[in-house]
């Protein structure tokens, strides 16, 4: 029986596969990785006319390429990277970022002759040989130097009666374990549970993938005989919280909040986040982290002449107003507001780069906002956490002050929930 309905699942499987892709793409496509084209990263690029030429090139009905393949909604790097990648395909796509500068994440602004960022802070996985660092040296290509950070790159400093506490974060699998292993002797063998579970997880995320390419009936009737939780520990895991997990692994609640205290980076606290969400970015971090010499704005730098060399554009000061729906309920473009006017788009794919809420409450058209089933799955998810940035100047360089390239995060409670 299990043999038989392994066999039907890989029919179905491979079925729909071949529909989404000759649905989007009906003819042949190259492959977008298939020659390598890395160089060695240029000269770093400071002059302002030069990077505003790249960065702030402003919407106009001239500047819209002809035959577009696509549209993405947003410059953030999500929108950046689908539009490069693409491109590298063959398609001639249109970023559209309504703000005056594109990068959403990787964007950073100048105060009294000093650059911020405004998102990005470290990332992981940027190590020789890493997929991720294969990925994004394709797309930008190689032009991102990345420097790992101090080690210990994070620490965590809990407040407690005997004042605070500092629990460091090294870089690589052995001395981060090693260093929470210290930190707590007593509990040891719960700590080697946890890392074991969060390795397993995140190592089985290509199940998610995977289901986003079966037809929606069939991931129901999985879903319904409990297949998918039984046989995918990503999945699994994605059926209870971070603090149910912990609070079975029978942590102290100080180790409860140092294992906990990444939440921020993904904005939903422990009691409310899947441990699946969770063990994917504590994975991510397990070598430590990196930035990309230059700040952060080098991404959108140099993913945006990419797409601009297949023919597409990034233009920005253009605020999409609504998807525009064909009379089958499918996207066949974008309206831009520009000036009093509207200014219509069309392309056979969109992609929104904006967000759930801003996508299917904003975009769409008022009869496609009504549609029970959009209505339904908008209920089920929230906003997650706000955050407020303090920029800071602090008058000399980091020898002299003493400063390491390591993050700090500091909570007045073990409770993360409350802290």
């Amino acid at each position: 029986m299990w043999l038989l309905l392994v066999l039907l699942l890989a029919v179905l499987l491979l079925a729909g596969l071949c529909k989404v892709y000759l649905g989007l793409f009906p003819g042949s496509s190259p492959n977008p990785f298939f020659e390598d084209v890395k160089r060695p990263p240029a000269p770093l690029v400071t002059d302002k006319e030069a990077r505003k030429k790249v960065l702030k090139q402003a919407f106009s009905t001239s500047q819209v390429p002809e035959k577009l393949d696509v549209v993405v909604i947003g410059s953030g790097f999500g929108g950046l990277a689908a539009a490069a990648i693409l491109a590298k395909a063959g398609k001639r796509v249109l970023v559209l970022e309504q703000h005056t500068k594109a990068g959403g994440c990787c964007h950073t602004f100048g105060e009294k002759g000093l650059e911020f960022d405004t998102g990005i802070h470290y990332i992981g996985r940027m190590e020789e040989g890493s997929t991720s660092r294969f990925i994004l040296d394709q797309i930008t290509e190689g032009q991102l130097d990345w420097a790992p950070l101090s080690s210990p790159f994070d620490i965590i400093v809990l407040e407690g009666p005997n004042g605070p506490k500092e629990y460091p974060m090294y870089s690589g699998e052995k001395a981060y374990i090693q260093g929470l292993k210290e930190k707590f002797p007593q509990e040891e063998a719960i700590i080697d549970k946890y890392i074991k579970l969060v390795k397993v997880a995140s190592s089985r995320v290509p199940h998610a993938i995977l289901l986003k390419f079966l037809p929606l009936p069939v991931v129901r009737l999985l879903d319904k005989c409990g297949l998918l939780t039984r046989f995918s520990p990503f999945l699994h895991a994605s059926t209870q919280s971070l603090a149910e997990v912990l609070q079975q692994l029978g942590a102290s609640s100080e180790l409860q909040a140092v294992l906990s205290y990444i939440f921020p980076t993904y904005g939903v606290t422990p009691s409310h986040t899947t441990f699946s969400m969770h063990a994917l970015l504590v994975d991510h971090y397990l070598k430590g982290g990196f930035y990309p010499r230059g700040g952060s704005s080098e991404i959108a730098f140099h993913t945006i002449p990419v797409i601009q060399r297949a023919g597409g554009a990034v233009l920005t000061k253009a605020t999409v107003q609504s998807i525009l729906l064909d009379s089958a309920g499918k996207a066949c473009g974008v309206s831009v507001k520009k000036g009093h006017e509207l200014v219509n788009i069309y392309c056979p794919i969109v992609v929104s780069n904006a967000g759930l809420f801003n996508t299917y409450e904003h975009l769409l058209p008022e009869n496609a906002r009504c549609l029970p089933g959009v209505k339904q799955q908008l209920g089920l998810v929230r906003p997650g956490l706000s955050m407020i940035s303090v920029f800071i100047c602090l008058r000399g360089n980091k020898e002299d002050l003493g400063l390491l390239s390591t993050n700090y995060y500091v909570y007045y409670d073990t409770d993360m929930d409350r802290a």
